[in-house]
């Protein structure tokens, strides 16, 4: 093959990549607006009582890797917002979390077997059910968490752990 024809082949081919970069990044957007769309927050139902909440803050940044919070017991809801993305393609819909007893012999372990695991969707309330007492949580990410509770002082007392 002579030069001039290996100089159009690879501008064809750096067109055609380029082309199809273009194109997978349209789609992810489009994908995640579209899907931030059908996440509109929706509250629990507290059979007419006002919904009691909490902020823990942006977990993970600022050196704030977990948060403690106190609970009468009961049903919990975890809002988290704001998740950070890892990744160019992911859409920072979830992020995983580990809730633990203060009281447990394995104080702040992500590892112990009495902790409480769950994947909790981005922009919805995320339902639990604990017993009364302190605990603390992390996430797997960056994530603004917010705690609610349908019960006056349902949730309380939150703090920072560095």
């Amino acid at each position: 093959m002579n030069k001039k024809l290996k100089k159009i082949l690879i501008t064809i081919l750096l067109i055609i990549i380029t082309i199809l970069l273009g194109l997978f990044v349209a789609v992810k957007l489009a994908e995640r607006a579209f899907f931030n769309f059908l996440t509109e927050i929706k509250v629990p139902s507290c059979d007419g009582m006002a919904i009691e909440q909490i902020n823990l803050g942006d977990l993970r940044s600022s050196n704030e890797t977990m948060a403690e919070f106190s609970t009468i017991g009961g049903d919990l809801y975890i809002l988290p917002q704001k998740i950070s993305p890892v990744s160019v393609s992911d859409f920072a819909n979830s992020v995983e979390i580990t809730i633990g007893s203060v009281n447990q012999r394995n104080l702040y372990n992500l590892e112990a077997p009495d902790n409480i695991k769950i994947t909790a969707i981005k922009n919805r309330y995320n339902q639990i059910n604990l017993t009364a007492g302190r605990y603390w949580l992390s996430v797997s990410r960056f994530a603004e968490i917010t705690l609610a509770s349908c019960n006056p002082n349902g949730v309380s007392n939150p703090r920072p752990v560095k």
